[in-house]
């Protein structure tokens, strides 16, 4: 065992024993580890030489997990932002080996949980962070890993999304300070940007479409129930507006499908404003006045002036979310893990589905279910992206959908 990585683990077991037990005794002692773990992280990070060592790294991802599994701690951001800066001075050719590349992966989650929570892009949406620690892998990069390559994109999207705002801000408060007359630089600026954005996330959907056929092809593809009465005798489930519920092999893929399409979900919804702004505001700009790779990467496709098809498709996306759901709240087969993974899927379907509607009615009755039946404060070490809106701390499903919008 390695001696650095010692006291970080002993004080995540503790803690994590401590807390599953309700054993207050078990939870302090998981506390005096932690101090320790603390102290030599620090010394270490003061070394040069053990600077960037796989054992420090090991153990602020192991500390970061010790603050996930807290019930009312944030330190978890600092560790996270910690590991992030460990990873990103390592490069991502230290990744490689096979022990390195597992810490790479735990981490990933962790890292993307923070940049989600703060809206900014993430260093690891770069090429080299996506292609280079799987070089050496004999049978590729595992398909979990592709679906979250996709995923680091999405607080660069967030981000983009929020410059956007403070851009139509700008304009506003530039046009009211002069009489209400038209701004027609930053107006084409502005509406350059928003086609940016929007192809952005065209793209990015693109490559949660070409992932998900691929993943009908290697794993087993989702089926529906053949008789759905019976393993939902007596449910409220609404078979007209859904559909047969689906099942599947085994949770983890009903974890790899939940997550698709709630990220499809919600970077449908931020293309979708973005393509309305793109084509309401500075419409008439000359063709060629402006050269628009300033704002649009290399490669991207140009967006859609129809706007139906993003909806229509983002409401499929919310659907299929609803059809899981059954199969994850099949308590028997998953215990409590089912229903904490479906959660913040469930939260991205209620933002697209009609406010009122029978999927919306659905959303509303099976969710406060899940976070009834189950014990909340177990759910912050299986899902860091869960935890960084403190959900242990909310209570019922409109406190939870305030806390989570903003990142959605």
């Amino acid at each position: 065992m390695d001696p650095g990585h010692y006291p970080s683990k002993r004080a995540l077991e503790a803690s994590y024993f401590g807390r599953f037990h309700r054993c207050q005794r078990i939870c302090d002692v998981g506390s005096m580890w932690y101090g320790h773990s603390l102290k030599k992280l620090a010394r270490d990070l003061d070394d040069p030489k053990e600077m960037l060592s796989l054992s420090v790294l090991r153990s602020a991802v192991v500390l970061t997990m010790y603050e996930l599994t807290s019930p009312s701690s944030t330190a978890w951001v600092h560790h996270a932002g910690g590991v992030g800066r460990l990873l990103e001075a390592r490069g991502p050719r230290r990744h490689q080996a096979v022990e390195e590349r597992y810490i790479l992966e735990a981490a990933r989650p962790i890292i993307l949980a923070k940049a989600i929570a703060e809206g900014k892009r993430c260093f690891l949406e770069a090429p080299d962070w996506v292609t280079v620690p799987w070089e050496l892998e004999p049978g590729g990069k595992p398909h979990c890993e592709k679906l979250f390559d996709i995923a680091c994109q999405f607080p660069g999207l967030t981000e983009d999304r929020h410059n956007l705002s403070v851009q139509k801000q700008r304009l506003a408060r530039a046009t009211m300070n002069n009489n209400f007359q038209p701004q027609p630089d930053m107006n084409d600026a502005y509406h350059l940007i928003a086609r940016g954005l929007a192809a952005r996330c065209e793209q990015c959907a693109h490559q949660l479409r070409i992932w998900n056929k691929e993943w009908d092809v290697e794993s087993s593809n989702p089926e529906s129930l053949g008789k759905p009465s019976l393993p939902l005798a007596g449910s409220d489930y609404p078979y007209a507006a859904l559909g047969l519920p689906l099942t599947f092999n085994d949770l983890r893929h009903a974890n790899h499908y939940a997550m698709y399409n709630s990220l499809l979900c919600t970077i449908l919804g931020i293309a979708y404003e973005a393509n309305y702004e793109a084509s309401t505001i500075s419409t008439d700009i000359p063709s060629g006045a402006i050269n628009e790779s300033l704002f649009l990467r290399p490669g991207l496709p140009t967006p859609r002036t129809d706007h139906d098809y993003l909806l229509k498709e983002r409401h499929a996306s919310a659907v299929e979310i609803c059809r899981a759901a059954p199969y994850h709240n099949q308590s028997d087969q998953h215990g409590p893990s089912g229903p904490y993974t479906v959660m913040l899927p469930l939260v991205a379907a209620q933002q697209a589905v009609v406010p009122g509607s029978e999927e919306s009615r659905y959303i509303d009755r099976v969710f406060p279910r899940f976070t009834k039946d189950t014990d909340l404060e177990g759910l912050q070490s299986l899902s860091p992206v869960v935890r960084m809106v403190s959900l242990s701390r909310l209570k019922h499903l409109h406190a939870y959908r305030k806390a989570i919008r903003p990142c959605l």
